[in-house]
């Protein structure tokens, strides 16, 4: 399995002990996989050749997130009309009760549910998204 490493520093908190961040992530499904938290002083050591050094490590993936890796992530807008101007709630469950009745998005998930994003006119544009074991075809704007 391909994946990508990411290594980060955080600058905004100066008390941070653990500034150093290296995230390691699925290539095909986006998916974070783990992230370890280290400070300056044991990641300098860690590039210059020092092995097992203690470090904070998250493991992200849930069982539900497990089954994703190695697919890879389609993603396509979904339209609906808008019930709501101002009540975001109602329009996230009229997003929701759209798309189990629409078997074009069967074993489609919500990715961006739009809320909280400006949307002008009738209709209300979410994101969605499913996993799927061959690469999707490029968009006509990919090619």
């Amino acid at each position: 399995m391909n994946a990508k490493l990411t290594i980060s520093r955080t600058t905004s908190n100066y008390e941070n002990d653990k500034p150093i961040t290296v995230s390691i992530t699925d290539s095909n499904s986006g998916l974070l996989i783990t992230r370890v938290n280290i400070g300056l002083a044991e990641f300098a050591e860690a590039l210059t050749g020092h092995s097992r050094l203690d470090c904070e490590t998250e493991f992200v993936p849930t069982e539900y997130g497990v089954r994703r890796f190695g697919k890879y992530r389609e993603t396509k807008p979904m339209f609906v009309e808008k019930v709501s101007l101002f009540d975001n709630k109602r329009n996230q469950a009229h997003l929701v009760e759209q798309q189990a009745t629409l078997p074009d998005w069967d074993g489609w998930e919500v990715l961006n549910n739009g809320i909280g994003t400006r949307q002008e006119g009738e209709k209300h544009k979410a994101i969605m998204c499913r996993y799927v074991e061959e690469t999707p075809e490029p968009k006509e704007s990919e090619r």
